[in-house]
């Protein structure tokens, strides 16, 4: 019923906002995932301004009984810039939340690490890396553990899409990309014009959209030939610096052409700028207790990102390892 897992992402947010959201356990973002990860019960019971007591009963599925998690979170700000969040298991408040008659008493100790990029434009990057040590108690099966295991580290994922700017960073790439792209001279353009010609038997084929002409061809072997046209109104430095991001090319849906607009609650939009401004400006006086679990979260989290018994499993999120 042991488990251990590291899951990184790059986040376009900064250390104390992404620090901040993972902190503030009372927001309605997540109240909400809470369901979505199993979790039936939730109490939060803040110490001071850098800790607080979360306990939970979750769902295991597999018919499996519920198990209860009881975690002590402190957050630290290094010297230089990183944050570190470490979970502990705790024993503080067991009388006012007592075991519930039938659950098992689980153990877990999990450590966030946000670490500081260099920013794309005026957006600030993280580095945001999880590990996570779970224990369930009890005879889990396999397929149980696996399956709440990417439950654990799933976080990562719901981290990144929180603070996703896809849209911001595609537009700054794009405008890097253009500024290189009107300081080229053309070499070769006839011969590379003609690699555009249509093959003899080319068919048209019709698409999601009316406004894009598309012929392929079927050759033998397996291979084909494929061409799509269509007017963009916009000069062709931005038109091809568009598509020369393939790597946030691909988060992007050409076919639909929805944009999903997300209303953040304002009550919630407020306290993590407060709980973010205190990441950044506020004084913190640590006690003993509190210094030695950052201390021990640290020294966890390098011990298992040098372990070599930890494999590396296919992520769900292509911008989670």
């Amino acid at each position: 019923s042991l488990g251990t897992g590291i899951a990184t992402a790059v986040v376009d947010a900064s250390t104390e906002e992404c620090a901040a959201y993972e902190f503030f356990l009372d927001s309605l973002a997540h109240k909400k995932r809470a369901k979505e990860i199993g979790i039936t019960q939730r109490h939060v019971k803040h110490m001071n301004s850098h800790s607080l007591n979360f306990f939970t009963t979750r769902e295991l599925g597999f018919f499996l009984k519920k198990r209860e998690w009881r975690s002590k979170i402190t957050w630290r700000r290094e010297e230089d810039g990183k944050v570190v969040m470490d979970i502990s298991d705790t024993k503080d408040l067991i009388k006012e939340y007592p075991v519930k008659e039938g659950n098992i008493l689980a153990s877990a100790h999990t450590v966030w690490i946000f670490e500081p990029l260099e920013p794309i434009g005026e957006i600030p990057q993280t580095l945001v890396t999880f590990t996570a040590r779970v224990d369930a108690r009890g005879n889990i099966p396999a397929v149980a553990m696996n399956y709440n295991a990417k439950r654990f580290l799933s976080a990562v994922a719901h981290l990144r899409k929180k603070f996703a700017k896809t849209k911001e960073i595609g537009a700054y790439n794009r405008l890097q990309t253009t500024k290189e792209l009107r300081k080229l001279t053309a070499k070769g353009s006839e011969t590379f014009k003609g690699r555009f010609d249509e093959p003899e038997g080319a068919e048209e084929v019709k698409g999601g959209i009316s406004a894009v002409k598309m012929m392929v061809k079927a050759e033998k072997g397996g291979k084909g030939w494929g061409k799509a046209e269509v007017i963009v109104r916009t000069g062709f430095e931005d038109a091809a610096a568009f598509f020369w991001d393939v790597e946030r090319l691909g988060e992007l849906s050409l076919s639909k052409g929805l944009e999903r607009v997300v209303e953040k609650g304002a009550e919630d939009f407020e306290e993590l700028e407060r709980i973010a401004n205190i990441i950044r400006n506020g004084e913190q006086v640590y006690s003993e207790e509190e210094l030695r679990s950052i201390k021990e979260g640290k020294e966890f989290h390098e011990k298992c990102k040098a372990s070599k018994n930890i494999k590396k499993v296919a992520s769900p999120d292509s911008r989670v390892e």
